[in-house]
């Protein structure tokens, strides 16, 4: 085939690809097309019987009812793929007919107009509001129509905007009751779960699934899957009980001491049997079941006074056998039968009824092994997380805070606290052994925070034995045995549960881990075995948080003098400089720089040089404040930011650090010897308002100061000043 051939042969493939998806495109909105047509025929009166119908009119009479069919049919085979454009179809092809009908039968006079109203709030009261907003649109336009052209729907304008009145009444009123229906159905919805949950959680801790309080603590979840897996054996278990015994009723009630009551838990009854009370009282044949403590069968119930207690009406009754549910030696519920036909019970059910509640009391304790093997399972993994999580601690912050969060895990504590132990030198020689605390959370933390106290009690104890403390505070008082906890000092009245463990590393105890609660017996011993793999676990990232802090001072801070070096301060400048450009404030720059050092160096040697830039140092460190900075410039230049310090002030500062540098002495290799340093100032905003170009100003003042004689300070604009001075001579 020639590349012409192919060429022609693929034109009119895609020609021909072109038209089919231009057809099926004009298909796809075929039945929006026939109903736009209907509408249009039908406000324009084609559908008026005394016109006579031409044959377009007789065809969309026919396609109407297809459509509305077809949408039908559509609806109902796949529900769940409902969209928007098929109920909109569906509910615009019921909307025209109806017209159509009141058209052909009189119109605006119709008896049937009625159907249009009815049609309109039946559409609102079932779909969604935008598919009623496209459903009244169109009503709104083929009254509109029917008024303009013939009137034959509408005779005046106030009939048009009663009608289209009406039309929007019943649509807003009929959206507004499915929207408070649907509110109404969720809300009854919303309390029948919350009840259900709360039973549900109540009767797991009738089982002793779950603790007391713990519905108020936000545990219902555990409650609810707990009675959710006996509930089928449960269920199961009456209706084989009644079905054996052919009774009429199986009831199992649960016994609550506290109150002295039973409460009914499930039952089994035939179609149409009465229900039993939830909370019977002790009367009758429940009572004696207390009373007897054995199984109790009533063939002639004629005969006992009192009647069947749990009903809440007079229930006729011929037969009944109940048996008390015991665990070890206490009653905790009873299983109930009862009949109304004229057959006792057999005496062999009375094994069989016993075994049934023996039988339920091994579900509940395998369920509550299970809740604990899965508390168990979830407590591990929480505890692994949290021990995960405290490995990627950094600093000592980040190690106090974690290990405060993984404890959170495993203990129920009320404050946990961090405490040091620190060595002092004194005076005399003699160190002193002091503690502190270093982190602190919970009920006390603002009287705790960075407390010191002396090396005595129970913290003091636990750093010199090494071993772990978990007491009673009530319990030592009452032994006589008081101990302070911080020192001397207590934790607190309300404080009764005291557990500290050693923080070690490195076979060396650096502090405590304290916790502390209200609670008496707060920490058994499976709580203090996680809890001391936990101080252990930070006790190693204490060391590496320490480790690694000597690691970031080493890489900001100069090695011979211990100040911050050259990039330290560029970073910390910009930090200065964003704050005081913020809050509209000030801050000066100092540039030192020791005078003739070379000639120190050359004379004395380098060791007695470095020992004049340590000295130097210190005084600048003593000299500054908490908020200023000092670091080490280069070689013999130093440099300090002033916080919050005008130019006076600065030059003020730099006198006196002058003066006292003077008056330094060091022994040299020639005797006795002292140094002086120049000094340059500028300030922020008056002399610059960049980084660089306040240090550089800072530099040629402190140039200035060594050009003039050195031993003085000078301010940029002296330096200016004088300069431009000289420039004019």
């Amino acid at each position: 085939m020639s590349r012409k051939m192919r060429s022609s042969t693929a034109s009119r493939n895609r020609t021909g690809r072109g038209v089919r998806a231009a057809i099926a495109g004009i298909a796809g909105f075929l039945p929006e097309l026939i109903l736009g047509g209907s509408a249009v025929l039908t406000g324009f009166g084609f559908f008026d019987a005394s016109r006579g119908f031409p044959p377009y009119t007789i065809l969309a009479f026919l396609v109407l009812p297809g459509m509305i069919i077809f949408t039908s049919i559509a609806r109902i085979r796949a529900p769940w793929e409902r969209t928007f454009r098929d109920d909109a179809r569906f509910s615009t092809a019921l909307m025209i007919a109806s017209y159509a009908l009141v058209s052909a039968t009189g119109g605006g006079g119709s008896p049937f107009y009625p159907v249009v109203f009815l049609m309109m709030a039946g559409i609102s009261r079932f779909h969604s509001p935008p598919v009623s907003v496209v459903s009244l649109l169109v009503a709104i336009a083929i009254e509109s129509m029917g008024f303009l052209f013939n009137r034959h729907m509408s005779a005046s304008a106030g009939e048009l905007a009663a009608h289209l009145a009406f039309l929007g009444a019943f649509a807003i009123l009929n959206t507004v009751i499915r929207r408070f229906g649907k509110f109404v159905t969720a809300r009854r919805d919303t309390k029948l779960a919350l009840e259900q949950t709360a039973a549900a959680a109540k009767r797991a801790m009738d089982y002793g699934l779950l603790a007391k309080g713990s519905v108020k603590e936000g545990l219902e979840r555990v409650g609810v899957k707990a009675d959710r897996a006996l509930s089928p054996v449960r269920k199961h278990l009456l209706e084989l009980l009644r079905v054996a015994a052919s009774a009429r009723t199986s009831a199992l009630f649960w016994y609550d001491k506290s109150e002295g009551t039973f409460r009914l838990h499930d039952y089994s009854t035939i179609a149409g049997g009465p229900r039993p009370k939830e909370k019977p009282p002790n009367t009758g044949l429940l009572g004696s079941l207390l009373k007897v403590d054995k199984t109790l069968a009533i063939r002639d119930f004629r005969s006992l006074k009192g009647g069947l207690s749990y009903y809440d009406s007079k229930v006729d009754v011929t037969g009944f056998m109940g048996t008390i549910i015991k665990k070890k030696d206490d009653i905790v519920g009873a299983l109930c039968l009862d009949r109304s036909d004229s057959k006792p019970f057999d005496e062999e059910l009375r094994p069989l009824l016993y075994e049934a509640g023996a039988f339920f009391l091994r579900l509940i304790e395998d369920e509550r092994y299970l809740i604990d093997l899965t508390k168990e399972r979830e407590e591990v993994h929480r505890f692994y997380e949290a021990a995960k999580n405290l490995n990627k601690a950094l600093t000592m912050s980040q190690v106090h805070q974690r290990t405060a969060e993984a404890l959170e895990t495993v203990a129920d504590a009320d404050v946990t606290a961090f405490t040091t132990l620190e060595q002092e030198e004194r005076r005399d020689g003699k160190s002193v052994i002091r503690h502190r605390i270093s982190f602190v959370k919970g009920v006390m933390a603002k009287y705790l925070e960075n407390l010191e106290f002396e090396d005595t009690g129970a913290v003091s104890l636990v750093c010199r034995r090494g071993v772990v403390f978990n007491k009673s505070v009530s319990e030592m008082k009452r032994r006589g045995a008081p101990m302070g906890i911080l020192g001397n000092r207590e934790l607190g009245r309300e404080i009764d549960s005291i557990l500290i463990i050693p923080l070690v590393a490195q076979d060396k105890v650096a502090g405590t881990l304290l916790l502390a609660s209200s609670k008496q017996n707060a920490f058994p011993d499976d709580v203090v075995e996680r809890v001391r793999i936990i101080a252990n676990q930070a006790a190693v990232c204490l060391l590496n948080a320490e480790l690694y802090a000597g690691m970031e001072k080493m890489a900001v801070t100069d090695g011979l003098t211990g100040l911050y070096n050259h990039r330290y301060f560029q970073d910390r400048l910009d930090d200065y400089l964003a704050r005081a450009e913020r809050n509209k404030q000030i801050f000066s720059i100092l540039l030192t720089d020791i005078d003739h050092f070379k000639q120190v160096n050359d004379t004395h040697g380098h060791q007695v040089g470095d020992k004049v830039l340590v000295s130097f140092a210190g005084l600048l460190t003593k000299a500054v404040r908490k908020v200023d900075l000092v670091a080490r410039y280069g070689g013999e230049e130093f440099i300090l930011i002033l916080d919050g310090t005008d130019r006076p002030g600065a030059v003020r500062f730099a006198e006196r650090i002058r003066e006292e540098a003077s008056r330094m002495l060091f022994a040299g290799t020639e005797g006795p010897f002292s140094v002086t340093i120049s000094v340059g100032v500028s300030t922020y905003p008056e002399d610059a308002l960049q980084k660089a170009m306040l240090v550089e100003r800072a530099d040629q003042a402190m140039y200035y100061s060594k050009e003039h004689g050195r031993n003085r300070t000078t301010t940029w604009v002296q330096a200016k000043n004088y300069t431009e001075s000289e420039e004019l001579r």
